[in-house]
């Protein structure tokens, strides 16, 4: 059973019936998803030209799996460069800040 539409009058009770003969009857409640808790960021090492980051999943989804997430990163020093994407999956480890150096 799928239902659809954005009417907050169908998060409610539903009665559920199966019968073959003899009836199961089951009450089931629908409950409108909120938004989840803020994922957390683990840093799991650090070195001059990468950080290494794990992104996990937030200990509220707020009612529905969470599938992805959206990432920026970028320098205090230049926060007008902005590198961000999104990431699939509930978690994952980055491999993805890499600082050039002049010798």
């Amino acid at each position: 059973i799928s239902l659809s539409g954005d009417d907050d009058t169908l998060y409610r009770d539903y009665i559920c019936e199966a019968d073959n003969g003899q009836t199961a009857v089951r009450t089931v409640t629908l409950k409108k998803a909120t938004a989840p808790a803020e994922p957390n960021l683990k840093l799991i090492d650090s070195l001059s030209t990468t950080v290494e980051l794990e992104v996990q999943k937030p200990s509220n989804n707020g009612g529905q799996p969470v599938t992805s997430y959206n990432y920026k990163y970028y320098s205090l020093k230049d926060p007008g460069n902005v590198k961000q994407g999104v990431l699939n999956g509930e978690s994952l480890v980055l491999c993805f800040f890499r600082v050039g150096f002049n010798h």
